[in-house]
């Protein structure tokens, strides 16, 4: 593939995404600032949970954490407990009503962002989830999904790093 075929590629999968859904999600994270912000992934989806994180936290001053970063703790849970658990049980000791909860999965599928969503629902989070494919079981249990229809993997985290990065160019230059 060329990089110019790769690069339309790209732009495509971007015009498909549900702009509404994002700006939703743009004035939901504006409008609940002050509140706890979690974010999550797996393998490439946790370098994105992290870097959007510290992006909220840095940039926009939010009070976001990803739940990804703390090897200790999650090593300790998988250990202890199960590798599906290793982010809801984290939610259960931090996770506050009507804080937010991000979780990004590019199959929608992973077996511990969907405790993670379970378990945020039962606290009274509100859930922002980004997928691809066709979205997942994420999909079908979170308040927004933005879903990159797409079965390839380095697109979908592509495409998630982008929207993520508008997400927060938006929130610092909101008025």
């Amino acid at each position: 593939m060329t990089l110019i075929k790769y690069r339309d590629e790209f732009i495509d999968l971007l015009n498909t995404l549900d702009k509404v859904c994002i700006e939703h999600v743009i004035n939901l994270i504006s409008v609940r600032k002050t509140y706890p912000f979690f974010v999550i992934g797996n393998g490439g989806s946790a370098s994105n949970a992290s870097h959007f994180a510290q992006d909220l936290l840095n940039t926009v001053k939010i009070n976001a954490i990803s739940l990804c970063n703390d090897i200790s703790t999650i090593t300790a849970i998988a250990n202890d407990i199960s590798y599906e658990d290793i982010f809801s049980e984290q939610l259960e000791r931090m996770g506050k009503k009507w804080g937010v909860l991000v979780a990004i999965s590019g199959s929608g599928n992973s077996k511990n962002i969907i405790k993670a969503v379970n378990t945020a629902n039962k606290i009274g989070m509100t859930m922002l989830g980004f997928t691809g494919f066709d979205g997942g079981e994420l999909a079908k249990l979170i308040d927004y999904s933005i879903i990159v229809p797409s079965n390839d993997m380095r697109m979908i985290e592509s495409t998630h790093s982008f929207v993520l990065h508008y997400i927060v160019n938006e929130l610092v230059h909101e008025t």
